[in-house]
């Protein structure tokens, strides 16, 4: 970055460096401190400082705002740290961005923003998929099939732009577990009668409720000014079964604890006799796995709970299969950082993917029982796998032919569709939308009204999800380019023919017969209540720049670009030249 500057022609002066020092509040002898610790001259202190300043205005070039200040570009640099020091990352990345210089936007680009995020629109569309069609065409020829596996066949379902094709097997398993339910373990939960009213006398503070709110049920007699501002706590009779209701919860999510626990020393004890190695155990041919029955009747005879036992060994489940298991699909990994059974799962030594940092201590491998589980209702479970398969490649077209035609005569059917589109769309002129349904035997998609984007993470703008439709750009922009040509006026007095339209879904092979119904604009009180949040000029700039195809100008990427860097790879074969091969790149990239 200095280089770049110096190459525009900035720098900073000496008056702009003493600005900064007085700002600090940094004065001559500190800066022979600093420059003394740190074995440099106090005039190297000043043109670290200098520099600083230079690279905050050739930012400020870069992203193209407006100068700001330098006291109120050190302001904004505290507040953001304040926002880092505290975890809330949306607020310092808001703040830290404004530091880089005042945003450059127009009154009618603050306009256009906040019209797409609040002028909604209505319809009713008919999804035609190419399946219905699929019977109509003819057998692919070879050369298709050959083009779609060359072009397919080392991506996964869903990856192949932009139809979602792709015949490479994703990550599989097989596994068995132990669950244990949480409503099983509330049904053996014994309470006593003076459990419940210690409970009651110390939590007190739980059950108070202001007089005549909202919460309070009981009659506190005549409302005084002092009974008004002193809460009332709900008598024990009214609380009671609420109060059963959270010591059988959390009792009975103990005893799923104690029994997972006493289930893992189990499988501990029978598996200590493998050595371990990198933290895995080493299997032997004459290993045979603990039967998760023999685990249940212990577990049964030491709690006098039988917690249920599941095989999943009759078909291969990948990451989607797994996560739609009934219970066990929504778990996390129980006592640790936010791990679906999914992340964890298919973290597995087996598959030999790189892990995040969280699963380092959380190994898992085939024919050993894994940490417990556990649902958002409070139940646990104890998961092993019995096999995997690793994401792989089909050697051949043979192996996967019959998915590769039955993906050609989609698209030669999805290919007619689009053929066709004037067609259809010529047919919603004269024939009302509810016949097309009927004849197609489809029903008609009618969701609630909706803007052109909405608020997403971070307050960047979003395609909005349509209910029965899902989030999709093409449809969105093309219904909403219907309002424009109409130029905003009542779109119910509009004929026909301008409110219509064929809209391709690739992605689904399908096409869509929109019309648009009803449109509701922004008005101008509306629009001038929203401008005056404080943040709507930082969500704007964010998302000018997410829009912009060159991406950030200063990322790291941009810059090896800019000055001709590039990355030392090396590929090593040979098993025993990686850690050597792994240095000698360390080295040559340091060097650069």
């Amino acid at each position: 970055m200095r280089s770049g500057a110096a190459a525009m022609g900035l720098t900073a002066s000496n008056d702009e460096v003493g600005q900064l020092l007085r700002l600090l509040e940094v004065k001559d002898d500190q800066i022979a401190r600093i420059a003394s610790s740190s074995g440099v001259p106090s005039e190297t202190v000043r043109e670290v400082l200098r520099d600083w300043i230079t690279v905050q205005d050739y930012k400020e070039l870069l992203y193209g705002r407006g100068h700001i200040r330098m006291e109120d570009r050190l302001a904004k640099y505290q507040q953001a740290a304040r926002f880092l020091q505290f975890g809330f990352l949306p607020g310092y990345r808001v703040i830290a961005d404004g530091a880089h210089g005042s945003h450059r936007i127009s009154r009618p680009l603050l306009e256009r923003f906040l019209h797409d995020q609040s002028a909604k629109v209505k319809i009713t569309a008919m999804r035609i998929g190419a399946d219905r069609f699929v019977s109509e065409v003819t057998s692919p020829d070879v050369q298709r099939l050959e083009d779609l596996f060359e072009k397919y066949g080392d991506m996964l379902p869903g990856e192949g732009e932009p139809y979602g094709f792709g015949y490479r097997a994703p990550d599989q398993v097989k596994l068995e577990y132990l669950a244990f339910p949480i409503s099983r373990l509330r049904d053996v939960v014994h309470i006593e009668e003076a459990d419940l009213v210690t409970y009651y006398d110390e939590h007190l503070d739980e059950f108070q409720v202001t007089p005549n709110g909202p919460d309070d049920q009981a009659d506190p007699g005549p409302t005084t000014a002092l009974s008004q501002a002193q809460p009332i706590t709900k008598p024990y009779e009214q609380v009671r079964h609420e109060i059963i209701d959270r010591i059988k919860d959390q009792r009975a999510r103990r005893l799923g604890q104690k029994m997972a626990h006493a289930a893992r020393a189990l499988f501990e004890q029978h598996d200590r006799k493998l050595v371990e190695a990198g933290g895995y155990k080493v299997l032997t041919d004459e290993f045979t796995m603990l039967p998760l029955i023999a685990v249940a009747e212990s577990l049964l005879e030491q709690f006098e709970v039988l917690p249920d036992v599941v095989h999943r060994d009759d078909r291969w489940l990948d990451r989607l299969d797994l996560a739609n298991l009934p219970g066990i699909g929504a778990s996390r990994v129980h006592n640790s950082e936010p791990v679906t059974a999914t992340e964890y799962v298919f973290s597995a030594k087996e598959f030999e993917s790189q892990q995040q940092d969280q699963l380092a201590a959380l190994p898992l491998q085939v024919k050993i029982a894994g940490a417990p589980l556990a649902g958002d209702d409070g139940s646990l479970y104890i998961i092993r796998l019995l096999d995997v398969q690793p994401a792989r490649t089909p050697e051949s077209l043979d192996a996967v032919r019959a998915r590769v035609e039955a993906d050609a005569r989609k698209l030669a059917a999805f290919e007619q569709l689009l053929v066709e589109a004037a067609n259809w769309k010529q047919r919603m002129h004269s024939e009302p939308m509810d016949d097309l349904a009927e004849q197609l035997g489809t029903t008609l998609i009618e969701p609630s009204s909706f803007p052109k984007r909405e608020a997403g993470i971070q307050g960047v703008p979003e395609i909005p999800n349509i209910q029965g439709i899902g989030r999709h750009r093409i449809l969105v922009d093309r219904v909403f380019a219907l309002v424009t040509k109409l130029g905003g006026s009542d779109v119910e007095s509009a004929p026909l023919g301008q409110r219509v339209d064929v809209i391709e879904a690739p992605e689904k092979l399908s096409i869509y017969l929109v019309r648009l119904d009803d449109y509701t604009p922004i008005s101008r009180s509306e629009y001038e209540e929203v401008a005056k949040s404080p943040f709507v000029l930082d969500q704007l700039a964010q998302t000018l720049r997410s829009e912009q195809e060159s991406g950030d100008p200063l990322s790291i990427e941009v810059l090896y670009q800019r000055v001709g860097f590039e990355p030392v790879r090396q590929d090593i074969s040979e098993e025993d030249e990686e850690d050597d091969g792994e240095e000698d790149a360390d080295e040559a990239t340091d060097e650069t």
